[in-house]
């Protein structure tokens, strides 16, 4: 009811369509939630010009190749400490920064919107400079270094938790915009898989996850009385599919998977990492998580986003370092608890949010307003 109620108000409409450019990336993590928020740019406005200043990383171009949007890759070198003008302008920065400008001041864009991470940092602080509004997105239960040095330069910090909201200036809760799909209740058929066995999703993420990938393929023979369905990361697919093909497993691999409301629609579980966007997108469709964080992740942001999610009931969480034969038993006694993952489906929708998307827009359309 409440959703139907935001749906059902009155837009505002601009006397033009608004120009804006999405700044950073270097993860599907950073890259999904800008997607979604440029496809209700352009919903609202099919005649938006949008334009993404990405990473140099091969998962930009990747993703964004998929995409109808324009990007360019921009230079981003990493800002150790994020101290502040003085100290980061080292040679690299500096040519990331007049790149970024070149850039922003050539689109004439209304609005940055920086998606978080170290790419972000050249387009942010070129677009203050030429005095162009900027907006962040923060997927994070703990605020990122760059989005905390980068807040005091923004107008607005939209946070997909409300922990991060306190933590930064500017913070206002608004979810995380996901991409639009609904969970795909054929999917187990049309992957081919058996509708009789509890189904196991395992995401290794945009870039992959080589603990979590080597867990489940050192254990493949464990696993004959379910589906599997895996998304490996590129280098680790033939590895993982050489062992489910060889103990003859009913699975469907993937090295990079972009058909997520099917990958959602047949699992009765995923076990993935704890990054803000999957969690975003897996809770809004009610899908149960098993959460395993990156160890290594900026400031142990995917443990707070992990404890987030378990403390509302949407998900289980464990260490890498845990990831052992009892790890897997509890993982196969929650696949074939039916009770326990309807209880988790129906926190996932709670903590999720489908509209964020909308929210956001909301919030950048004030901007807006404004100018």
């Amino acid at each position: 009811m409440i959703l139907q109620l935001f749906r059902a108000q009155p837009e505002r409409k601009m006397r033009r369509a608004p120009a804006i450019a999405f700044a950073g990336g270097g993860t599907g993590g950073h890259l999904f939630p800008a997607i979604a928020l440029a496809d209700e740019l352009r919903r609202r406005w099919p005649d938006a010009r949008v334009t993404f200043l990405c990473t140099q990383r091969p998962i930009d171009a990747n993703i964004l190749s998929r995409t109808r949007f324009e990007w360019r890759a921009m230079p981003a070198p990493r800002w150790v400490g994020f101290t502040g003008l003085v100290g980061g302008f080292v040679p690299e920065s500096w040519s990331a920064f007049r790149a970024a400008w070149t850039e922003l001041r050539s689109f004439h864009a209304d609005v940055v919107v920086g998606v978080g991470g170290y790419g972000s940092v050249p387009a942010v602080l070129a677009a203050k400079a030429l005095g162009i509004p900027v907006v962040l997105l923060e997927q994070n239960a703990k605020v990122g270094r760059a989005n905390q040095f980068l807040a005091r330069f923004s107008k607005l910090v939209c946070c997909q938790w409300r922990e991060a909201v306190r933590a930064v200036p500017g913070g206002v809760f608004t979810g995380n915009p996901i991409r639009a799909m609904d969970r795909d209740v054929s999917a187990k058929a049309a992957l081919g898989l058996d509708p009789r066995k509890p189904t196991l999703g395992i995401l290794g993420g945009s870039l992959g996850a080589r603990a979590v990938n080597e867990f489940f393929r050192s254990r493949a023979e464990r696993m004959r009385d379910w589906n599997v369905l895996h998304a490996t990361g590129e280098a680790d697919w033939p590895r993982v599919e050489g062992a489910y093909r060889f103990q003859r497993l009913t699975h469907w691999t993937t090295p990079f998977c972009d058909r997520m409301d099917t990958f959602y629609g047949a699992a009765d579980l995923v076990v993935c990492r704890a990054g803000g966007t999957t969690i975003a997108e897996a809770t809004a469709l009610g899908v149960p998580l098993a959460l395993v964080p990156l160890p290594n992740s900026a400031h142990g942001h995917q443990q707070a986003n992990a404890q987030a999610a378990e403390r509302a009931g949407a998900a289980i969480h464990f260490p890498e370092s845990a990831l052992d034969d009892a790890a897997f038993d509890r993982i196969e006694r929650l696949l074939r608890d039916r009770t326990r993952l309807a209880r988790m489906s129906s926190a996932g929708w709670e903590l999720g949010n489908a509209v964020a998307a909308q929210v956001v827009m909301r919030k950048v359309e004030g901007i807006l307003q404004e100018a």
